[in-house]
C-alpha cells in the first residue's frame, strides 16, 4: 500500500470525496495486487483519501482469482470493525443500488 499512499494522498489533497467506489476484489495471488486492492488496502486508502464514504466494488459478480468468492467483503468488514470505521462502509450486494 505504501507505493500508492502518495496517489490516494494526491486525490484527497485535490478533491472533498463524499464517496469513495474501490475495489475489494482479484487479490489472491499477491501478485495481482499490482492492479486490484485488497479490501484492506480499500479501506485504508479511503482513509488516506478522507472520503466519508467507501462503497466497495469489484466483488462476487466474476470468479478471477484465488481468493474465497465471499471473501472480500468479510474481510472489508472485520477489518473496518478493528478500525471502528464500520459505519462508513455502504455494503451493496452485486446488482444492488442505493440512494443518497
Amino acid at each position: 500500500m505504501l507505493a500508492r499512499q502518495r496517489f490516494f494522498e494526491e486525490i484527497g489533497g485535490k478533491f472533498k470525496i463524499d464517496i469513495a467506489f474501490l475495489p475489494i476484489g482479484a487479490y489472491s495471488p499477491k501478485s495481482f495486487r499490482r492492479h486490484h486492492l485488497s479490501p484492506e488496502d480499500a479501506l485504508d486508502a479511503m482513509e488516506i483519501m478522507d472520503a466519508r464514504l467507501l462503497i466497495p466494488i469489484h466483488w462476487g459478480t466474476f470468479n478471477l482469482s484465488m481468493e474465497p468468492f465471499s471473501e472480500p467483503p468479510i474481510r472489508l468488514m472485520e477489518y473496518a470493525k478493528k478500525k471502528k470505521m464500520e459505519n462508513r462502509i455502504r455494503l451493496l450486494k452485486p446488482g444492488e443500488s442505493a440512494e443518497f
